[in-house]
């Protein structure tokens, strides 16, 4: 995993903005943001998800990098001791899913989704290095 001072940059070479925790939201210039909630059950429990392309992008035009550089980013700024997320493995989070991989998350469970059970749901943990 890069280094702040990395990933700072790699945003600079290619003219992107990375902005953390207004309200939540860690932002990649307009481009893609994730969001920091906590869980609704337990406080000492953090998540964060909610992957979102930015209007006019949709989730799959996002690269992988651009995703890598942008949860680099979250984590490095992050005060969390771990990480852990839910995404699903519909051909738009291909990018996201792969992102989270590269960068060390482990895939702890895979499950159905209570959406008719159409597709699966993962689960990803990354403590924090």
């Amino acid at each position: 995993m890069k280094t702040l001072r990395q990933v700072q940059a790699w945003a600079r070479k290619h003219d992107y903005l990375l902005s953390g925790y207004r309200k939540g939201t860690w932002h990649l210039n307009g481009i893609a943001s994730i969001d920091d909630n906590g869980d609704a059950y337990c406080c000492a429990m953090p998540e964060f998800g909610y992957f979102e392309a930015d209007w006019p992008y949709r989730l799959e035009e996002i690269t992988q990098e651009q995703w890598e550089m942008l949860l680099t980013f979250y984590i490095r700024t992050s005060k969390h001791p771990f990480f852990r997320t839910t995404t699903t493995a519909r051909k738009q989070y291909k990018h996201v899913n792969a992102a989270l991989q590269s960068l060390g998350f482990m895939k702890e469970h895979t499950v159905r989704s209570k959406h008719g059970g159409h597709y699966q749901v993962y689960m990803w943990f990354h403590p924090k290095v």
